[in-house]
């Protein structure tokens, strides 16, 4: 239910004294510091992730879908193929919260995406929109979703959890069976979540509102705290070993990602093994091997998402050159909507800065997500 995915899951377990340390440990394996990363900057292996084979619905193999479909259905139009194989539609809050905002102007979008898409409404965004803290306005948002999500669940939309419990779900059946794990056969969806949209038994609760709104208030200020902390901390490294800052997201993870990815994932892994533990009242202290998070990390493009999340914001707000360098400044949340990425073929979003974010996000996770901006998506319908 709605009221049990609040909290902070394996999202807020590492601290910055072990993103210190993973970076300690990579410049104490230099023989010199400035020429190990010229080389590290020039490696191939760091570069853009190739596409993954296991995205399903990715672009490409849409459209050649579609073409192989009308060839074989002659008389069937583009229409008739968009209600029988629908692409995959995520939004935004802040989208969420516009269809709302338009009124009566939203009538034809929401007729449209229900003819053209199979929507999937991303746990993480209404737990946005139940924090908002007057009543009529949280029951107009849930009367959006319902718009959103009339007819048979699973034929035309679907739910999914908030991220940390996807990922939970996603670790434990990794842990499971690693040789044999789909990441896309693992059901991460809601059903607590579609059951209050059809009932709205707590959006109208204005206690567990405000109880949300603090924790994610909470939740997004230490966020961007950390990242703070951890500049504070990095300077006498970079000091002291007279490295320069880098300028680009591109550089900092063609310097980091092979690095830091295995040690971080580490970290998320084992606090996903011990939160679905104490699910079960269990107390575990799992210390799983790094090939396995290797493993996981190359075969679950959700995770992956994760981690390139943790590296954007770590390049943006600890590491890049404050002088004329590439900016990265979405906040927490809207960096988080990067998991719901390959579960979907059209992310859109009224947030600007979320657009630049997380569509230079799908290049380094490898997936051909569209990242729209919401005019564009509507004008296209």
């Amino acid at each position: 239910m709605f009221e049990e995915t609040s909290g902070p899951g394996i999202l807020d377990k590492l601290s910055t004294d072990e993103l210190v340390e993973e970076l300690r440990r990579r410049i104490a394996k230099m023989d010199e510091a400035k020429a190990a990363l010229a080389v590290l900057t020039r490696q191939s292996t760091g570069g853009p992730r190739p596409k993954n084979p296991n995205v399903s619905r990715a672009k490409a193999a849409y459209w050649r879908r579609q073409r192989e479909w009308l060839a074989a259905n002659p008389g069937k139009t583009v229409e008739d193929f968009y209600r029988e194989n629908r692409r995959v539609l995520i939004f935004d809050t802040s989208v969420h919260n516009q269809l709302v905002k338009i009124g009566a102007s939203s009538t034809s979008i929401y007729a449209a995406i229900k003819s053209q898409y199979f929507f999937r409404l991303a746990g993480l965004s209404f737990e946005e929109m139940m924090s908002t803290p007057r009543t009529e306005d949280r029951i107009a948002l849930l009367d959006g979703c319902r718009k959103l999500t009339t007819g048979r669940a699973g034929r035309s939309w679907d739910c999914l959890n908030p991220p940390y419990e996807m990922l939970r779900i996603l670790i434990a059946a990794h842990t499971k069976d690693p040789a044999n794990f789909q990441w896309l056969a693992v059901d991460v969806r809601s059903g607590g979540l579609a059951y209050e949209i059809r009932t709205g038994d707590l959006t109208a609760d204005d206690a567990l509102a405000n109880l949300q709104k603090t924790e994610q208030h909470a939740s997004i200020k230490a966020y961007k705290a950390m990242w703070a902390e951890l500049r504070d901390k990095l300077n006498p490294i970079f000091a002291a070993k007279n490295i320069p800052r880098p300028k680009s997201f591109d550089e900092a993870f063609r310097l980091g990602s092979s690095e830091l990815f295995p040690g971080i994932g580490k970290g998320f892994y084992d606090a996903g093994l011990r939160f679905d533990s104490e699910l079960r009242d269990e107390r575990f202290v799992p210390d799983t091997d790094i090939a396995v998070v290797k493993h996981f990390i190359d075969n679950c493009p959700p995770f992956r998402a994760l981690l390139c999340v943790w590296l954007m914001s770590w390049y943006n707000g600890s590491l890049r050159d404050g002088n004329g360098s590439q900016k990265f400044a979405a906040g927490r949340n809207d960096l988080l909507m990067a998991v719901y990425l390959p579960y979907c073929d059209v992310f859109v979003t009224r947030d600007r800065e979320q657009e630049s974010c997380l569509r230079e996000l799908t290049r380094w996770i490898g997936i051909d997500t569209e990242v729209l901006a919401f005019d564009v998506f509507a004008g296209e319908l």
